[in-house]
């Protein structure tokens, strides 16, 4: 159970892809995820 909520995380904050164009580019500028604060699933 721990390993699908993970990957949802992952996926709803586009982590591994912005991890990718951050360490590219060396900025965080446009990559922002959607915010998790206040949602239940």
């Amino acid at each position: 159970a721990e390993l699908v909520i993970g990957s949802v995380i992952n996926l709803f904050r586009k982590i591994s892809w912005n991890d990718s164009q951050t360490r590219k580019y060396s900025t965080r500028e446009g990559f922002l995820g959607s915010e998790l604060y206040g949602k239940t699933f």
